[in-house]
C-alpha cells in the first residue's frame, strides 16, 4: 500500500541570487514530477506536492502577491474546476494583480483584475482567436490567435460571449 502525504516538499534549489526567477524557472522546467505530483515556484523555493483541491485553499498563506504581478492558467479537462473555483478566489485575496485564464474547454479567455478580499472586481472576456485587453501594469492587447482554434461545426461556438464556468463559480 502506499501513502502519500498531502503535504508540499521543496526540492533543492540552486545557489543563485534572490532576485534569479529565471533559474528557479530553469531548474523547475527540468524536473522530472511524478505522476500525481505538481511543482510549482512558490515564495521563492520549488514546491513539489501531490495535487489536490485543498492544496490551494492553503497555499493563500505562500502568495505574495505584492510580488506576483500575473498568474496565468491553461485549462484542461482536469485542472478547469481548481483554475475557476480554487485559484481565482485565493489569487485575488493574495492581491495577485491580473489573474489570467485561457479556458480551452469554452475556448475563452478571461482576465481579472483589481483584487479585493471579496475577489475581482474587474473582469475581460474574449473568444480565443480575438484580443483581449490586459489592464496595467500591462496595458496591452493579448492576441489570442493561435491559442485553440473554435471548431466550425460546435454547436456553441457563436455564444461564448460569457464562458460556460463551472457551477458555484459566480
Amino acid at each position: 500500500m502506499t501513502v502519500m502525504l498531502d503535504r508540499p516538499t521543496a526540492t533543492e534549489t540552486p545557489e543563485v541570487p534572490e532576485d534569479s526567477f529565471q533559474a528557479l524557472f530553469r531548474t523547475l522546467m527540468t524536473m522530472e514530477v511524478p505522476d500525481g505530483y505538481r511543482a510549482e515556484i512558490i515564495g521563492g523555493n520549488i514546491v513539489m506536492s501531490p495535487w489536490s483541491r485543498g492544496y490551494y485553499l492553503d497555499v493563500e498563506r505562500f502568495i505574495d502577491g505584492e510580488a506576483l504581478t500575473l498568474a496565468a492558467e491553461l485549462t484542461s479537462s482536469s485542472t478547469r474546476n481548481a483554475d475557476w473555483l480554487d485559484k481565482l478566489p485565493v489569487y485575488a485575496r493574495a492581491g495577485v494583480t491580473v489573474y489570467l485564464v485561457l479556458d480551452m474547454q469554452v475556448h475563452t479567455a478571461s482576465a481579472f483584475w483589481e483584487p479585493t478580499p471579496q475577489g475581482y472586481a474587474e473582469r475581460g472576456v474574449a473568444k480565443l482567436g480575438e484580443k483581449l485587453r490586459l489592464p496595467p501594469p500591462f496595458d496591452f492587447d493579448l492576441d489570442t490567435t493561435g491559442s485553440g482554434a473554435v471548431p466550425e461545426h460546435r454547436e456553441n461556438a457563436a455564444n461564448l460571449g460569457d464562458p460556460e464556468m463551472p457551477e458555484n463559480q459566480e
